[in-house]
């Protein structure tokens, strides 16, 4: 869903973490807004030009598109902190989570697959 700001937030529901969270992309942070308490749960920091983001519950990490840098961060749902940075190449768009196989993929905006990378934890530390 696509907010109709100037900034162009964008929102992903994650309804599978406890009371639901909403993950809001918005330039250079994710802000992170906790459903059950209708209040902001925190920022995902130092995401220059954030494009989209994923969580992954089960392995409690997300991961965000950052376009400016041309990496795609690794980030701790519970801390918020960014754990590691993946180059991509130019481009990183879309991305998306592979609960079965434990991988996230990443897309850059021409749709070509840019990067695969294996989202266990003792992968992303």
């Amino acid at each position: 869903m696509r907010s109709q700001s100037a900034a162009k937030a964008v929102g992903i529901f994650d309804g599978r973490c406890s009371g639901g969270r909403l993950y809001l992309s918005h330039a250079t942070k994710v802000v992170v807004v906790d459903l059950e308490k209708s209040a902001v749960a925190g920022e995902i920091a130092d995401t220059p030009g954030v494009h989209a983001f994923v969580a992954a519950p089960e392995v409690q990490r997300g991961f965000s598109t950052n376009r400016k840098e041309a990496k795609v961060s690794a980030v701790d749902l519970k801390t918020l902190a960014t754990i590691s940075k993946v180059d991509t190449g130019e481009g990183p768009d879309a991305i998306v989570y592979d609960a079965k196989r434990g991988e996230s993929l990443c897309l850059q905006s021409q749709g070509q697959f840019r990067d695969r990378d294996r989202t266990k934890t003792s992968n992303v530390n």
